[in-house]
């Protein structure tokens, strides 16, 4: 697990568990998703929008085919920029980060670099240990055109229609890290 700060004080991530930044602008699906992943819900809602304060956590247990009983947590990383004072805890022991947009809205595609700068630069992760997840709510799919920083990154589009792409998203990003 990478982490920006050295030596300072206890992990934050039980013992065994991967630590999954959800990472993103305000109303991109992130925590759609965690609540998804995380079986809180049965059907993956992008659409409707509750604003996350700060960070939640969320457990997922996952098995993955040639890797055996996988457990990780889910931090739904608020898109509010008021905690961004809070982002330096959140990143220590990471172990992978999800980048999340609402692939509707063109702004927020333009805002993954700062989202990508601040969450996988600042921890020194790779791009095996990324993902992004392109949200199109209940419109049709479609790669979509990644700023040149973030081409190499896995790109899962989602929408209410494919829920089982974002699980072989979380899946796929599991047998990596």
């Amino acid at each position: 697990a990478a982490s920006d700060e050295k030596g300072s004080g206890p992990s934050m991530v039980a013992p065994g568990k991967f630590k999954i930044l959800l990472v993103g602008p305000s109303r991109s699906g992130k925590s759609g998703v965690a609540n998804f992943l995380g079986g809180l819900t049965d059907s993956l809602d992008l659409e409707n929008h509750t604003p996350t304060a700060a960070c939640r956590i969320v457990e997922v247990e996952r098995d993955i085919p040639g890797r055996g009983h996988v457990s990780a947590e889910l931090w739904d990383v608020s898109g509010n920029p008021q905690y961004e004072g809070c982002w330096p805890a959140i990143r220590k022991d990471v172990s992978a980060t999800v980048l999340c947009f609402n692939a509707a809205d063109d702004a927020q595609l333009h805002m993954l670099e700062n989202w990508h700068a601040a969450f996988v630069l600042e921890s020194k992760l790779p791009k095996s240990k990324c993902l992004v997840l392109a949200n199109y709510g209940s419109e049709a799919t479609a790669k979509p055109a990644l700023p040149h920083k973030l081409r190499g990154i896995p790109v899962v589009p989602c929408n209410l229609e494919t829920p089982a792409a974002i699980r072989d998203g979380l899946d796929d990003l599991l047998s990596r890290i």
